[in-house]
């Protein structure tokens, strides 16, 4: 998010937000219900930064 914000573009900041307020709801879901989900949203959150990166 931090070069969406460098970037000043305001579609890539409202992206990256929403993007990082859906991993940070699995991350809560995982927390309360299984660890699978915590897994699963760290392993995707891997990849969406090997593929942006």
């Amino acid at each position: 998010m931090v070069f969406a914000i460098q970037t000043g573009d305001t579609s890539e900041i409202v992206i990256h937000t929403l993007l990082a307020a859906g991993f940070a709801i699995l991350a809560i879901m995982g927390a309360r219900a299984s660890a699978w989900i915590l897994a699963a949203a760290l392993l995707g959150h891997g990849i969406f930064d090997i593929s942006v990166g």
